[in-house]
């Protein structure tokens, strides 16, 4: 009976033992499973971000298109206005030059005027 006694002691020591093994087996699997699941929990909230991130990169980048497109067609707008005022300019340029050019056509038919009538006076004198 002692020997059946001790095999069955041996047994349930060897039982005992694998047990245990298997219990800290189980609970070594439980932590990577846990620490898998907090992975893959933070590899989704990452992948959520960058989604998140690209998208909004992606609309600044629609932002800056269409602001580069306003810039580009005011500045299209100023050259244009630029070159109009230019011709202005050279258009009152060119009016000026020629009101002055009247003005002194104007004082010298006022001089051979005046001369002709101090001569036109000479001649009514005599």
């Amino acid at each position: 009976m002692q020997t059946s006694d001790s095999v069955s002691a041996e047994v349930q020591q060897v039982f005992g033992r694998q047990l245990s093994a298997l219990q800290a087996q189980r609970d070594e699997l439980l932590r990577q499973l846990e620490t898998q699941r907090q992975q893959q929990t933070s590899f989704s909230d990452i992948l959520l971000e960058k989604n998140a991130l690209e998208e909004n990169l992606q609309k600044e980048k629609e932002l800056l298109r269409t602001k580069l497109q306003e810039k580009d067609d005011l500045e299209r707008g100023l050259q244009e206005e630029r070159k109009r005022l230019e011709q202005q300019v050279q258009e009152q340029r060119r009016l000026e030059a020629v009101l002055e050019e009247k003005n002194k056509l104007e004082q010298e038919l006022a001089k051979q005027k005046r001369e002709l009538e101090g001569q036109l006076r000479e001649i009514e004198e005599r």
